[in-house]
């Protein structure tokens, strides 16, 4: 797999409402009903094809609810909505709900009023409605979008949410675990290191390739014995379901193409489904909780496909696949995400099901632009909002760093170092992570983080032996002030491992033994075994484990 992300962390305690053009929003007068109160910001003017931020601040006397915004036109028309599901309040806590719309180039010139509601989840019963949440002009023309006051907003795009973090799925560890990429067979070794809480394996080679898991072993046994595996050695089993690339006709084609093509086949998909169903049989059979992530890159690729952020503008075989399992579910990218849960929902309830999101689905890779915190933010809700608007709950989500080392990047694919990740970036990575989180209501894992370190001799930029700093950064701080960071952004658990053969592992894949060769960046550290990274990660993974594990943020 090759990623792209760079994305990750922090929770803003304040709130930031932008636009993707300067300006500064305007408050309307708060409405009181229903024991919520409510109102809108947005600019006082915007012109047609332009982009203007609008929010909804509520205020609720603490219930878990959904929070509608909507927009009328001059002739009282709906011309935009956007909403909120499974919003957990406190009592008389406040919070903002912002997002940016993109004014049609023909939108008609006049005045726009904000409307805000608050329902039930799932839109049952209406506890709020504020029929005037605020008034702005669409005018015509190229000009920017202009406003008079500023409120709780600084320039940009989107929104930030503040509050208590979303709830934990319900089988999850109460504290933060650590997990390995581990091959079949190696749980016991692995619990012998520390008490990892979870492990990892890929599921791939195609649904139609006659090469794929579940030819592994005997009618997709390889499943059941992983979890076996893991159950003996006390460790929870996490599957990467890495199928729609690999599979036939799109697996010959670049990887954004390819994903398209295979979704809009309707042989492939039908087969798709049928794989994952297999999957969910075997997990259900096997009992206890399993974790599956799925198709990392997918949603990415498929989130630079759509229109505005939103999945049912992306094609895919769904209903019209002819698996009866989702017949009558729609042929587009929200109905494909449905789909998964609805045959997780049948086949494996103990299954945990985990989305995956990338910063590059967005088109802009914060690790190489570098944007303020603020751009950062916007585009943490910009990615939660794609995954939204597949209608679809997801239980946990994913995400990585990097999937190589960056001295691999560096010396391997020649990027001059802009793989290394500084203060900076960690912290970028926190506000992305953060803002996806709060917005899209799930919890999140690091995934795939690399196992490079600038510690040990072992680590001379060689094949098997790329440098990195992320492990460094994670375990290696004593004040768990990093790792901190990462939990207060939402992420429950940091699973390590390496996405293609060559960068660093904390194994010996070289095959070359105790390597100390000489010291090159101050690297002094003497190998502790023969692991490829001189022993550094299990070091600080059981120094973690044996200082106790961090308790999760609730």
């Amino acid at each position: 797999m090759v990623a792209r992300t760079r994305a990750a962390v922090v929770v803003f305690a304040v709130v930031l409402s932008l636009a993707l053009v300067a300006c500064d929003p305007v408050s309307s007068t708060p409405v009181s009903s229903g024991g919520f109160t409510s109102q809108g910001t947005h600019p006082t003017s915007v012109a047609a094809g332009n982009q203007a931020a609008v929010a909804a601040v509520v205020t609720s006397p603490g219930q878990t609810v959904l929070v509608d915004l909507e927009v009328y036109g001059p002739t009282g028309t709906k011309a935009f909505q956007y909403s909120w599901d499974n919003q957990a309040f406190g009592m008389n806590q406040q919070r903002t709900f912002g997002t940016s719309w993109t004014v049609p180039a023909s939108a008609a010139a006049g005045t726009y009023t904000m409307k805000i509601g608050v329902f039930s989840t799932g839109w049952t019963q209406l506890y709020h409605w504020n029929d005037n949440a605020g008034t702005f002009a669409v005018t015509n023309g190229s000009g920017a979008t202009t406003s008079t006051t500023a409120t709780t907003s600084t320039t940009s795009t989107t929104v930030v949410s503040g509050g208590s973090l979303p709830a934990l799925p319900a089988a999850w560890p109460r504290s933060f675990q650590l997990g390995i990429a581990d091959s079949p067979g190696g749980a016991g070794a692995a619990a012998q290191t520390a008490p990892y809480g979870f492990r990892y394996q890929y599921l791939s080679a195609g649904v139609n390739t006659g090469n794929g898991w579940a030819t592994w072993n005997p009618n997709g046994d390889f499943v059941t014995y992983y979890i076996a595996d893991s159950r003996a050695a006390g460790i929870t089993p996490v599957f990467t379901y890495y199928q729609i690339v690999q599979s036939s006709p799109g697996s010959s084609q670049s990887e954004s193409d390819g994903v398209v093509t295979n979704l809009n086949n309707a042989s492939t998909m039908n087969a798709y489904y049928n794989d994952l169903k297999l999957f969910f049989q075997k997990a259900a059979a096997a009992g206890g909780t399993t974790v599956l992530h799925v198709e990392p890159d997918l949603w990415a690729y498929l989130q630079q496909r759509a229109t505005n952020d939103d999945a049912t503008t992306v094609s895919a075989k769904v209903g019209s696949s002819g698996q009866a399992d989702v017949a009558g579910l729609p042929d587009n990218v929200a109905g494909f995400a449905q789909a998964i849960v609805r045959l997780r929902n049948k086949y494996a309830p103990n299954v945990i099901l985990g989305y995956h999101f990338s910063t590059w689905g967005t088109k802009n890779d914060i690790i190489y632009s570098d944007p303020p915190d603020a751009t950062v933010s916007a585009l943490g809700v910009r990615t939660a909002r794609f995954e939204q608007s597949m209608g679809a709950k997801f239980d946990i989500a994913f995400t990585d760093l990097s999937d190589r080392d960056a001295a691999f990047k560096q010396f391997v694919y020649g990027d001059g170092g802009a793989s290394w990740y500084t203060a900076d970036d960690y912290r970028r990575s926190t506000v992305f992570i953060g803002a996806f989180s709060q917005t899209a209501g799930i919890r999140v894992v690091l995934w795939q983080v690399p196992f490079g370190n600038t510690k040990m001799r072992a680590e001379n930029n060689t094949w098997d032996h790329y440098q990195d700093n992320k492990v460094e950064w994670i375990l290696g701080d004593s004040t768990r002030t990093h790792l901190n960071a990462y939990a207060q952004a939402g992420v429950v658990a940091a699973l390590f491992g390496r996405g293609a053969d060559g960068p660093t592992c904390s194994c010996d894949a070289a095959g070359d033994g105790i390597t100390n060769p000489a010291p090159i960046n101050n690297n002094t550290g003497m190998s502790l075994n023969a692991d490829d990274d001189g022993g550094y990660f299990k070091q600080q993974a059981k120094g973690y484990y044996s200082a106790g594990a961090l308790t999760l943020p609730q």
